[in-house]
């Protein structure tokens, strides 16, 4: 007789009970395979020590390598890690789930084919801990990522370093070899010497010497030069090291109105302004900015400012003569009309109202009436206040008009005449010290 071979030990559950734990196995199991619990498990413990042990390598990386020093690193990372937590809460689930069915008593229990509740408990209990720490650990990270982002708490951030560090405003005491190289440049420019006092100021700042006020003077040096683009990198230098920051401003919007770029202009002089609210320079310039956009209406407000500043008996006169043309511009006051026909009435007249009725016939069109107020202006006033009023664009455009043109051609005779030539050494001018008249005529 043949041995059938080794025979598979009689089972100790019951059939009945046999069929049942089937039963709950198949609900549990996937469509396409069987994943066991003990499987899932041990994937997710693997995932979370792999996590553990990256933040662990990026808080022992030094801060100049480490990915978690950069904010926006550290924001990202955090919400990676947000969006983990649902996916392995849902795997905590499907190991609780499927851990009902495979544990049973053990052998000798009073109900044999029972589910143990013990082991199920402790399960779950380390599965909810665990589930925690990951929340934590995320919740971590992201505020942390949130309070390293200035941007995100609505603060400024830093501005970067410039690349090149010989370009750097310099800081630090004041050293004899700075004083003689003030000392130097000053001699230069008081022989008229530009070119080498610039050229000093550029070995100064090449070996980094500490001299306050060296920027904006090698700005002006620039300019003198015709070197805008110099002239700008002097500029930068001395915004970033806190010095003249509104004179600098007002060199920079000088350039860009005498390129017609007055948007841009209002903007760097508004800055100005906030940068000097007790100075009447920069409201009056913005003003004719806001004017040479078409926006007279908005141009009142900021001459308003400029006079409460205090500005000298000469260029309160010139303020006030802007503000007039402005309402002339705006075209709807109909009581400034009417306080200029008094005005007009009333002897004598003064050069300031018979160049706003000038400008008031040009507005209308009526060039024959424009020409003959120019002309009464002309023996009203003197020439060189004359010739500082015309300098306003709504006189100069209209110059070539063929009624104006000869009573315009007669006052820049007259004014030439009385003007003596300008000989001698060149010298340095600092726009920010002008007079509110004496601007710059191709900017203004």
């Amino acid at each position: 007789m043949e041995d059938p071979g080794p025979q598979p030990s009689p089972s100790r559950i019951p059939a009945d009970r046999q069929q049942a734990i089937l039963g709950r196995r198949s609900r549990h199991k996937r469509p396409e395979e069987e994943v066991a619990p003990s499987d899932n498990l041990a994937n997710v413990i693997v995932y979370l020590s792999a996590l553990y042990s990256q933040i662990k390598e990026d808080e022992q990386r030094p801060a100049a390598t480490s990915a978690a020093s950069d904010p926006s690193q550290k924001l990202l990372q955090a919400k990676r890690l947000s969006r983990t937590a649902a996916p392995l809460a849902k795997s905590f689930v499907e190991v609780g789930q499927r851990s009902d069915a495979a544990i049973l008593a053990p052998e000798g229990s009073d109900s044999p084919g029972a589910v143990s509740d013990r082991p199920r408990t402790v399960l779950r209990a380390f599965l909810v801990v665990t589930l925690l720490a990951v929340g934590c650990a995320a919740a971590f990270f992201f505020l942390h990522a949130h309070r390293a982002t200035p941007a995100q708490n609505g603060a400024q951030p830093t501005r970067p370093a410039h690349p090149d560090p010989a370009s750097r405003p310099a800081s630090g005491p004041v050293t004899d070899e700075a004083l003689k190289f003030a000392s130097l440049t000053l001699d230069a420019v008081e022989r008229g010497e530009l070119a080498k006092a610039s050229g000093l100021l550029d070995e100064a700042q090449s070996r980094q010497i500490v001299l306050p006020g060296m920027a904006y003077q090698g700005a002006l040096l620039a300019l003198s030069q015709q070197d805008e683009e110099k002239a700008e990198l002097w500029t930068d230098r001395s915004i970033d090291a806190n010095e003249a920051v509104p004179e600098c401003l007002y060199l920079r919007a000088n350039g860009e109105a005498s390129k017609s770029d007055y948007k841009g202009a209002a903007s760097t002089l508004e800055e100005a302004a906030r940068a000097a609210p007790f100075s009447p320079r920069y409201s009056f310039f913005w003003a004719e900015c806001l004017r040479r956009q078409g926006s007279p209406r908005l141009a009142l407000p900021q001459f308003k400012q400029a006079l409460r500043c205090r500005p000298s008996i000469n260029d309160t006169e010139l303020i006030l003569f802007k503000v007039g043309l402005a309402r002339i511009e705006v075209g709807d006051d109909a009581d400034f009309q009417s306080d200029l026909t008094s005005k007009l009435a009333q002897e004598p007249v003064s050069g300031d109202t018979l160049l706003l009725a000038a400008a008031s016939a040009i507005n209308r069109g009526a060039y024959p009436e424009a020409a003959e107020y120019l002309q009464r202006a002309a023996h009203a006033m003197p020439l060189v206040t004359l010739r500082l009023r015309l300098r306003d664009y709504i006189f100069r455009t209209q110059a070539e008009q063929k009624d104006i043109a000869p009573v315009w051609t007669d006052i820049l005779k007259a004014v030439a005449a009385s003007s003596p030539p300008q000989r001698g050494r060149k010298q340095l001018v600092d726009p920010a010290t002008r007079s509110l008249a004496e601007a710059d005529p191709a900017a203004w």
